[in-house]
């Protein structure tokens, strides 16, 4: 499908869903159906200088209420919503806290902080554990930069030297500001 749409830089996204042989929760007479798309595509966000995030209004969901590591068009219900109202009010993209109001992720991004040369993101329960994500946290072992995982209050975040999100479409992008605070750009960038 790359070939044939002569994609050099792009992004692919298989689909896989259940046929329409009933409209309830139950699937026996249903078929698995697949859909593969792919399309030109250089970053999720293009901006060299940092981006802006506000604060989502909605949670981000744990694993005790739908298998998080997956990624289904359903669990993005919520990261929908968000970036539609944070682009009404002039942000590129939210922040999302989980159940408990600990740090989880953006609309489609893992988040990472840095203070005092210490390297912090949140735990995997309520985020998608991406490819772009672990590949940091491997980086991060291999020079041995200190990194903490764990459960992070906003203020742990607003308290930061610099912000940053990872992901397959996004790769790494620094962000300049979230909701008032405001970070520098680290020599990571």
């Amino acid at each position: 499908i790359i070939k044939k749409n002569k994609i050099d830089d792009g992004y692919v996204r298989p689909i896989v869903f259940r046929s329409s042989h009933s409209m309830s929760p139950e699937t026996n007479d249903c078929k698995t159906q697949v859909a593969l798309a792919a399309w030109k595509w250089k970053t999720l966000f293009d901006n060299e200088n940092g981006i802006k995030l506000n604060l989502s209004k909605y949670p981000k969901l744990n694993s005790n209420i739908y298998p998080i590591e997956a990624k289904s068009s359903g669990s993005y219900q919520t990261s929908v919503i968000s970036k539609i109202e944070s682009k009404k009010k002039g942000f590129d993209d939210s922040l999302m806290l989980d159940l408990k109001e600990n740090i989880a992720e953006t609309t489609a991004c893992n988040i990472f902080w840095i203070k005092d040369n210490k390297v912090y993101t949140p735990k995997k329960h309520s985020i998608l554990n991406g490819i772009t994500r672990q590949a940091v946290l491997e980086l991060c072992r291999i020079k041995k930069i200190k990194v903490a995982i764990g459960n992070f209050k906003l203020r742990h975040l607003k308290n930061a030297d610099c912000v940053f999100l990872t992901g397959t479409a996004a790769e790494i992008q620094f962000v300049k500001k979230v909701d008032k605070s405001k970070f520098i750009k680290n020599n990571i960038f």
